[in-house]
C-alpha cells in the first residue's frame, strides 16, 4: 500500500481475506492513476494468495520442524524450501465506440506501450472480451492484459514493490493516451 501511494496510484476495492479453516490469505486491490476521477475505465488489479504452508515456511524455515527434531537426519535437509508467491497484475481496458472491430490496431498499439515501458520480457498476456449484438455482429468490448511475477518470500530481505508499481503507473498512463480507450464523462 505504501508503494502504491509513493507511485501516485490510488487503491480502490482493497480486499484482504483470511480463510479461517486453512489460514490461507488473499489480497487484491484495484489501482488507478491518482489524478483520475471515477469512472475508472483503465485500471490495474493487483492480487496474490498466501497459503498456510508459506506462513509456516517463512516462520520456521522448512516443514521438517513440524514433524521431527532438528537432530534427526532427514531427506528434506537436502531440499530447499520453496516459499514464493505469484503476484498478479491485470490491466482492465474499456474500448471506445468506433474501435470495436479494430483488434489488430488495438493489439499493436498496446504492445508498443508495453515494450516501450517494460525493461524485461514478462509482457502481459492479452485477452479480449467479445460481445455479440442482436444482429450477430461481434465486437471487442474490453481487454484484459495479465502478467504474473514470482516473488521469493523466503529471501530475508524486505520485498520491494516500488519498481513493479512504478511500471504499473507508467503502463496505465501510456494506455490512457491511446486513441481507442474509452474516456470517462
Amino acid at each position: 500500500m505504501t508503494a502504491l501511494i509513493s507511485n501516485e496510484l490510488k487503491a480502490h476495492n482493497v480486499k484482504n481475506k483470511l480463510e479461517i479453516s486453512s489460514l490461507d490469505k488473499e489480497f487484491s486491490c484495484t489501482c488507478v492513476l491518482g489524478k483520475n476521477k471515477a469512472p475508472h475505465l483503465v485500471r490495474a488489479k493487483l492480487s496474490f494468495e498466501w497459503d498456510s504452508h508459506l506462513t509456516a515456511t517463512s516462520v520456521y524455515g522448512s516443514d521438517c520442524s513440524f514433524y521431527h527434531d532438528d537432530s534427526i537426519e532427514c531427506m528434506h535437509d537436502e531440499v530447499e524450501a520453496n516459499a514464493s508467491i505469484e503476484f498478479g497484475i491485470a490491466y482492465n481496458i474499456a474500448i471506445a465506440k468506433g474501435y470495436e472491430n479494430e483488434s489488430q490496431k488495438i493489439y499493436s498499439e498496446l504492445m508498443k506501450v508495453f515494450k516501450g515501458i517494460m525493461e524485461h520480457e514478462n509482457f502481459p498476456n492479452i485477452t479480449w472480451e467479445v460481445t455479440v449484438n442482436n444482429e450477430g455482429m461481434t465486437f471487442v468490448s474490453s481487454i484484459n492484459a495479465t502478467q504474473y511475477w514470482e516473488i521469493d518470500v523466503a529471501n530475508t530481505q524486505i520485498i520491494s514493490f516500488d519498481g513493479i508499481l512504478e511500471e504499473v503507473y507508467h503502463i496505465l498512463q501510456g494506455i490512457e493516451e491511446l486513441p481507442f480507450i474509452e474516456k470517462g464523462e
